[in-house]
């Protein structure tokens, strides 16, 4: 769920928030641990920069449950 909250981010503020969420002190950090693009997602992206990248309602809706749901696994473990 991680790896798909970091690939549909729109915008930088949202993958600090991601990053935020996993208790990253930084972007780098988590950029180099969890965000490793494959060549065909590079080149998805390239394709798309420019043109409008609207996420649906409902993929932020799903997007907005895993994170919930990340959220709360991060908490219980840190609670152990």
């Amino acid at each position: 769920m991680l790896t798909y909250g970091l690939k549909n981010a729109p915008d930088v503020g949202d993958l600090k928030a991601v990053s935020m969420n996993i208790m990253h002190g930084s972007l780098g950090g988590t950029d180099e641990v969890y965000a490793i693009l494959s060549d065909q997602d590079v080149g998805a992206r390239i394709s798309a920069i420019g043109k409008t990248n609207d996420v649906g309602t409902a993929n932020k809706a799903t997007l907005a449950e895993g994170l919930r749901r990340l959220a709360d696994s991060a908490s219980g473990l840190l609670r152990s």
